[in-house]
């Protein structure tokens, strides 16, 4: 038997990005608030006919709120964006143009206006990721993070970013704009406030949180802060352990090694260097990323 309990989490979903109570969409669909509740919490099946009054009410049609399954339009392009996102990662440029194109020639107006929101806030994303990863434009790439969250979040200043409210997607985008800082020696302090703000809303729990070690223990660095950095890369390594995660693991014993060789503890530094070089072996993703943070960490 078919499990349709998504078309209450949809009807959720739409009704907080219209800023609806659920007794303000009860009341304008004509049925009880704990009816709009149950069928939200996929506890009860839904009638067509209070289906159709809670779509009229939320003002989309069935047609919209089903465009998100198997087979649709919007999975084929939820599709292209991890296909977008793999390319890019491999610096597939050519692969990368035609796909972006694709997306881009979608006509947006058959699809629900979160979907909208959403589609166009990726495109931005992919937009500064290409900026990022392949062309180097790296203030150009920043202006373009930005621009995602905008679409997110009007009015939005990231001079003021402590005052507004994140859903996940444009908290990575956050953490991408403190990368970069970083990744461009530019304004570490705001980078630094930025992952910690970012740190805060996750905690320990989210495999996102070694990386927001990561970033901390390299700004830190790189503004000789050797004590603050060694604190985040003791945290991220503890944490990482606990989560199982090698790759970032690898990378902060790296940094542990740089440290301790700074402080002048050359039998720590250099235990910890062949940890981290053990590791490198068989975690081929982080190979890019040594090479980058030797070329970044000796520049400091």
């Amino acid at each position: 038997m078919n499990d349709y309990s998504f078309i209450g989490k949809e009807i959720k979903n739409i009704r907080k990005y219209q800023n609806m109570t659920q007794k303000e969409l009860a009341d304008s669909s004509n049925i009880s608030e704990q009816t709009l509740r149950r069928c939200e919490q996929g506890k009860i099946d839904t009638k067509l006919t209070t289906l159709a009054n809670i779509l009229d009410a939320l003002n989309i049609s069935v047609r919209k709120l089903f465009l998100d399954t198997n087979g649709s339009k919007l999975h084929e392009i939820n599709n292209l964006f991890i296909e977008l996102n793999y390319n890019l990662n491999c610096n597939y440029l050519k692969k990368v143009s035609d796909i972006y194109e694709n997306v881009k020639s979608i006509d947006l107006d058959k699809f629900a206006p979160y979907i909208q929101v959403e589609i166009n806030a990726n495109l931005k994303f992919y937009e500064a990721l290409f900026l990022e990863l392949c062309e180097k434009e790296y203030k150009l790439a920043l202006v373009k993070y930005e621009e995602s969250i905008e679409i997110y979040i009007k009015n939005y200043d990231i001079n003021k970013f402590e005052s507004f409210n994140y859903n996940q997607r444009s908290l990575h985008v956050l953490i991408k704009i403190a990368d970069l800082m970083t990744k461009m020696n530019y304004n570490i302090n705001k980078s630094n406030e930025i992952l910690c703000f970012v740190y805060d809303i996750l905690g320990d729990d989210s495999v996102t949180s070694n990386y927001l070690m990561y970033i901390l223990a390299i700004n830190n660095y790189m503004s000789k802060n050797y004590e603050k950095s060694l604190e985040y890369t003791i945290k991220g390594i503890d944490n990482s352990k606990r989560l199982f995660d090698m790759k970032y693991l690898d990378l902060l014993f790296h940094i542990l090694s740089k440290i301790y060789y700074k402080i002048d503890k050359y039998g720590l530094a250099k235990h910890y260097e062949e940890k981290a070089d053990i590791l490198s072996k068989v975690i081929c993703d982080s190979r890019d990323r040594l090479d980058y943070l030797d070329k970044h960490l000796e520049s400091n």
